[in-house]
């Protein structure tokens, strides 16, 4: 089965005839670098061992991401191009740089089209970043009656989120859209230090930098979510710099961060919450460089484990559970849909159990 690789360690990439080989880099100061032949984490069904090198047979690879430095070259890029696996890359810290897209599969004309209609058009646009941030302020809701339920005291929380819902329905602007979120946001991040177990030091949300490690761990969190929708929104050929609340930019995929809005709190969220209170993860896991929070390599590659688990765990959807990553696959057909005038109404994913 094809899965996404993730790469954190300053790595080399090369070809060797029908699969991929990476050398990790070991980084001794900022100016040289050492090539060490180190084990690198992959997921154990689709690594094939070497000597002390990873060898990826191609065709179990559905996309790359990279968090810092990478060196390949165009040779690279032909053979990735010619087996359509998308190239993302990504600072250290998990902000979005850059990407690779194979031209095979690249947009189709007639969605690329039906998406910048709807984009410029402010009715459809409304209603779409309406249902957007619908779905998303549901989720929170959900996230925090469950919560609730196990005897967390967010009823206060819950409540203040509650009013910020009934001003969706109202909203007129894209503008008062991202109002809406973003104090249901604030107001969700409150209630977390009552969702640890135990005293985190986590006030609000902080992420440039993140200065604790539960910004950090949102923040990275966050990344790989992004990386798995911006893959997503390939594989249906949406154009993903083509975003309907998030403003269009040359610097980041607009889309993906509109849809990571539904999911955060249902896959990096609930993640969070289960790593700290089952004390699978601490500050000792993280490190402190120029005022910066970051993960340390072992604990990083962990979150990243988890980060898969949460992603393949199953979850009622009209009547069938299905996993995180076809959930929004399904939303992403749901909006081409739309776009292309098969459907009149728009209904993302809601949790409901």
């Amino acid at each position: 089965m094809k899965q996404p690789l993730f790469i954190f360690s300053d790595t080399v990439i090369k070809r060797k005839n029908n699969t991929l080989f990476f050398d990790i880099v070991k980084r001794e100061n900022h100016l040289d670098f050492e090539i060490k032949r180190e084990e690198f984490l992959f997921h154990k069904e689709i690594f094939t061992p070497a000597g002390d090198k990873k060898y990826m047979p191609v065709e179990n690879i559905d996309s790359i991401s990279v968090f810092g430095a990478t060196n390949l070259n165009s040779r690279l890029i032909y053979f990735l191009s010619r087996h359509t696996i998308p190239l993302y890359f990504f600072s250290e810290t998990g902000r979005f740089q850059g990407a690779f897209f194979p031209i095979e599969k690249r947009n189709s004309s007639k969605l690329l089209l039906a998406q910048a209609q709807a984009r410029l058009d402010e009715e459809k646009r409304l209603l779409i970043a309406r249902e957007i941030t619908t779905a998303s302020v549901k989720n929170i809701l959900f996230v925090l009656r469950k919560y609730y339920k196990r005897g967390c005291k967010v009823k206060g929380n819950i409540e203040a989120i509650k009013k910020e819902q009934c001003s969706i329905v109202e909203a007129e602007t894209i503008d008062e859209l991202l109002g809406i979120e973003g104090n249901s946001r604030r107001e969700y991040y409150l209630a977390w230090k009552k969702i640890f177990s135990y005293k985190t030091g986590f006030e609000k949300r902080n992420n440039r930098p993140a200065t604790d490690y539960i910004n950090s761990m949102i923040s990275f969190g966050n990344a790989l979510l992004y990386s798995t929708i911006a893959n997503s929104i390939y594989q249906t050929k949406l154009y993903p710099e083509l975003g309907f609340i998030h403003s269009a930019s040359d610097n980041k995929f607009s889309l993906a961060f509109d849809f990571a809005d539904i999911y955060k709190p249902l896959i990096v969220d609930k993640l969070i919450f289960r790593l700290v209170n089952k004390k699978m993860i601490s500050k000792e896991d993280f490190v402190k460089i120029d005022k910066q929070c970051r993960f340390k390599d072992e604990s990083k590659k962990m979150f990243v484990e988890e980060f898969r688990k949460q992603l393949e765990m199953k979850t009622p959807s009209n009547k069938i559970k299905v996993n995180y990553r076809n959930i929004i696959r399904k939303d992403l057909f749901e909006l081409i849909k739309y776009l292309f005038g098969s459907k009149d109404e728009l209904q993302f994913f809601k949790a409901t159990k």
